[in-house]
């Protein structure tokens, strides 16, 4: 209605124009009407019709730009381009009609069709809605693109999404190709590096620099600074790690408290919980390696597997319990349920239940005379062996357990004899030949032998333990000292017989030589002629 009261009020000015003015003269005070006969007193003109329009000059664009000299208000309709009533305000053509709605929409009946796009006047400088008014519900048909003029999909948002507190984007910092999904995930990241990928509250929260991240799981690698190349998933999975690098963590508190440690391998809950600078190691099971905190290069396998090893390094433990004794061992291996190691560069297979270690190829032992020298023949032999005692004896297998784990709080103790009871008393039972390690060790001293067939231990927590195999050294040296001494019986027994021989011979030729002679005397008698007496 405003409008048309303006169109009204520019016809009557113009038809007012002396230019135009022909055969009509109209009163330069008052008013005047058409269709009326009482037209309103604040209009110069009225027009009053319910059948009829009012028309204005209408022209192409062309024809309104070739006007010369048009007045300030001089009003036409334009008939092509963009079509519509123009107004010249002094410097250009404008449109009287916008074509788009007021920002207000407050001239828009329910449901209104609008058939323009809507676009604001000005780039990112008007709201959709405010902080106290916004729309109800959206309906699209097509995509929606958010920061992108070139969306993608139903919804492209180039950026973080944050939904609900639900980080869904990059998180902080300026690098698109990290990926952040969760509450507070990424927040801070700052990093100009790529490749993060954050999924669960808190994730991967204050990172900074760290790159090539993957963090599935609430607080995974949550205080990682500037830690690369890590995977992480789980709750609290790698997180107080800060500069640690290429670890992989997965489960409940896995590697939690790693701070700088990188190259380890973890699967298991609670696995490697504190370790903070150890490298290197792999550790699969629930609590294994729990208390390793700077050892390196270590393998676990099992449930609580290596629980008790801080320092050591090089060691390997499979088997659920299989430990070592001492938080510091080095190159050892514990296989087999409950199996402890408690000395460097020592390998046990099994608990002390086991009763058979069986192969189909038996056991070997290097031996390659490329890599032997300082070689000499200072084994002893019957000297040492006949100083051994042999005896049948019974073994304590449960009091071997609780000696190797004495360093263990009694808890430990009773977990990891829990179920063995019977196989420990079963394998205690068995009747046993063999030689007690300190008796033999006395033996060598004894006769001065450098032996290395007894093992004598190392630590508090380490036993004695002897290798039956190294006896076969001794034994044959004592079957070649036999031997020998064989070999020079049978040389003097033969001399013997020489001899018995010699003198059956001799004695043969006596009696021969007797025999002759008493024959040759028996001839001589028979051939004298007695003698007679004369007279």
């Amino acid at each position: 209605m405003k409008y048309i009261l303006l169109l009204l009020l520019f016809a009557g000015l113009v038809s007012m124009h002396p230019i135009f003015a022909q055969t009509n003269t109209y009163p330069t005070t008052g008013s005047a009407g058409i269709g009326t006969l009482m037209p309103d007193a604040s209009a110069i003109l009225e027009v009053s019709s319910t059948l009829k329009g009012l028309l204005l000059p209408r022209m192409t664009k062309t024809q309104r730009d070739a006007i010369v000299a048009p007045a300030i208000g001089l009003l036409i309709y334009q008939t092509n381009s963009t079509r519509g009533f123009y107004m010249y305000n002094g410097s250009v053509w404008t449109a009287v009609t916008p074509l788009r709605a007021t920002t207000t929409l407050n001239n828009l009946a329910v449901n209104t069709a609008i058939n323009q796009s809507l676009v604001p006047g000005v780039s990112n400088g008007i709201d959709l809605g405010s902080a106290f008014y916004g729309w109800r519900n959206l309906f699209v048909t097509g995509k929606i693109g958010v920061a992108t003029n070139t969306p993608m999909a139903v919804l492209d948002v180039n950026g973080d999404a944050l939904i609900n507190g639900l980080v869904i984007g990059r998180g902080g910092g300026n690098d698109t190709s990290n990926v952040a999904v969760g509450f507070k995930t990424l927040l801070v990241n700052n990093s100009q590096y790529n490749g993060n990928t954050a999924v669960g509250s808190e994730a991967l929260m204050r990172n900074t620099t760290g790159y090539l991240n993957t963090s599935n799981g609430y607080k995974s690698l949550s205080n990682n600074d500037e830690g690369y190349g890590n995977t992480a998933s789980g709750v609290n999975a790698l997180f107080s790690n800060t500069t640690g690098f290429y670890n992989v963590a997965c489960g409940l508190s896995a590697l939690s408290n790693n701070k700088t440690g990188g190259h380890n391998t973890v699967s298991g809950a609670v696995s490697m919980f504190n370790n903070t600078s150890g490298t290197g190691n792999t550790a699969s099971g629930l609590l294994c390696m729990f208390n390793n905190t700077q050892g390196s290069n270590n393998t676990a396998i099992g449930n609580q597997a290596m629980y008790t090893n801080t320092v050591g390094y090089n060691n390997t433990a499979i088997g659920i319990y299989a430990d070592v004794s001492h938080v510091s061992l080095k190159n050892t291996t514990a296989l087999g349920a409950s199996a402890i190691v408690n000395t460097n560069n020592k390998v046990r297979i099994g608990n002390s239940a086991v009763t058979i270690v069986e192969s189909a190829v038996g056991s070997w032992t290097t031996s390659d005379g490329r890599f032997k020298n300082n070689i000499t023949e200072e084994v002893k032999g019957l000297e040492f062996i006949n100083l051994l005692r042999p005896v049948v004896y019974n073994f304590d297998s449960k009091k071997y357990e609780r000696f190797v784990m004495q360093n263990f709080s009694e808890n430990r103790i009773a977990e990891r004899l829990m179920g063995m009871e019977e196989d420990l008393a079963k394998a205690t039972a068995i009747r046993r030949s063999g030689f007690i390690a300190q008796e033999v060790l006395e033996a060598a001293k004894k006769v001065g032998y450098d032996y290395n067939g007894v093992h004598i231990p190392e630590t508090p927590t380490d036993n004695f333990s002897l290798s039956y195999e190294k006896l076969v050294v001794p034994l044959v040296k004592a079957v070649q000292e036999l031997s020998v001494e064989n070999g020079k019986l049978k040389m003097e027994n033969e001399k013997l017989v020489k001899n018995e021989s010699q003198l059956k011979m001799n004695d043969t030729n006596l009696q021969q030589q007797i025999d002759e002679l008493k024959e040759a005397m028996m001839k001589l008698l028979a051939t004298k002629t007695p003698c007679t007496s004369s007279k």
